[in-house]
């Protein structure tokens, strides 16, 4: 099993268009924080390359009746040119109604929404097989076999052009994403690493980037960690799959040239990938098979 991506509110992992409104929440208690997407707005989620089974999950709150642009919140795969492999895309005939789109070719569903709700979607694709599966709410709504051309899939796509389109939870994984959900960890105290030249947990503003209060690490080889808040459980236990570090992060003219994010866990530091900084404020993200829903988050920086 492997998480390939996953949406840090604000912080997408390559790239936003025309996202521009504070991001409102939803109404669960274990929900992140959504996006809402209005006059086109989208995000694309970067990945390696898959052949087999690709599972993109989100959670999204239907057109509420009040108006309709006529073109609502959509989802799916693209290859890596950005050609539509499948997708998902919902259009108003006397009620909405949701399709699926593989390639150039239109599905019925069958699937309604009432609208002003809160709903969760999990759909499968594999390019070599043609399998195609929609679940709503944990229930499988449509299943079946279509003729693909494209031959990978490399991003997930979430977009919507309504403004009452929202979207949180987003996870693309290589299996089954159906039950899952994304649980908030925020920085709550000063962590087993304090090599940071200066800035304090308190600085780090995960909801929603900016570079008024930030930490600094000016020393080859420094590691900062910060202990977090410990995510709610799910009624009837949890099973953990992953931890993923956001950050947003720049090289200043004299100090360190990578970042490397770590998680901490049992008193043992595993590494992310090292990512190359320049003068330019960049994000990005690493995702961890840590299970330890407590484990410290941290970044080391580094002269390469």
């Amino acid at each position: 099993m492997t998480i390939l991506a996953v949406a840090h509110e604000r912080v997408f992992l390559t790239a936003e268009y025309n996202i521009d409104v504070p991001p409102p929440s939803l109404a669960e208690s274990t929900s992140r924080t959504a996006l809402q997407m209005d006059e086109a707005d989208g995000a694309y989620l970067d990945f390696v390359s898959q052949t087999g089974d690709v599972w993109l999950h989100y959670k999204s709150r239907d057109w509420d009746g009040a108006s309709y642009s006529g073109s609502a919140f959509g989802s799916g795969f693209v290859d890596g040119a950005n050609a539509r492999v499948v997708g998902i895309s919902s259009y108003f005939d006397g009620a909405l109604k949701l399709r699926i789109v593989a390639e150039a070719t239109n599905y019925d569903t069958g699937v309604e929404f009432d609208g002003g709700n809160t709903h969760v979607i999990d759909l499968k694709a594999n390019v070599t097989t043609g399998a195609v599966d929609l679940y709503v709410d944990g229930i499988l709504e449509w299943s079946n076999t279509v003729t693909f051309t494209k031959t990978e899939i490399a991003r997930a796509v979430v977009s919507g052009s309504d403004p009452n389109d929202h979207v949180s939870d987003i996870i693309v994984a290589t299996t089954s994403t159906v039950g899952w959900y994304l649980a908030h960890k925020a920085p709550t105290s000063v962590g087993n690493y304090t090599g940071q030249a200066s800035g304090v947990f308190s600085d780090i503003d995960d909801l929603d980037q900016d570079n008024a209060a930030k930490m600094i690490i000016s020393t080859d080889g420094n590691r900062a960690s910060f202990a977090t808040n410990s995510p709610p459980a799910p009624s009837g236990g949890e099973e953990i799959k992953g931890l993923a570090i956001a950050w947003y992060a720049q090289r200043t003219a004299s100090g360190p040239n990578t970042l490397t994010p770590f998680v901490r866990s049992a008193s043992t530091d595993t590494d992310g990938p090292d990512v190359a900084l320049d003068a330019a404020w960049a994000t990005g993200q690493a995702v961890f098979s840590v299970t330890d829903k407590d484990a410290e988050i941290g970044l080391k920086a580094s002269v390469v």
